[in-house]
């Protein structure tokens, strides 16, 4: 091993009321400032929260040493 090697943690975790910040922030990491980006952002959450009440978990959220880094959004069957 190289000195100064870090091993890096990946962990993969659904979409939960606890982390919609950090699915938001994926993508919107950079424009988190822009109050017309923010209008958005907000509906998101809201469009989010209502579908985690209505069928569980659409998401799954890919964290890179605690950082959010990528997401996958689907579409849960109804059962």
């Amino acid at each position: 091993m190289k000195a100064g090697f870090t091993c890096k943690k990946i962990r993969i975790e659904n979409l939960q009321e606890s982390n919609i910040e950090d699915l938001i922030y994926v993508c919107s990491s950079n424009r988190l400032s822009d109050p017309i980006h923010q209008q958005g952002v907000n509906q998101k959450k809201q469009w989010l929260s209502e579908m985690l009440r209505k069928y569980g978990s659409c998401a799954k959220i890919a964290y890179y040493n605690d950082k959010p880094v990528a997401q996958i959004l689907y579409y849960p069957e109804e059962t």
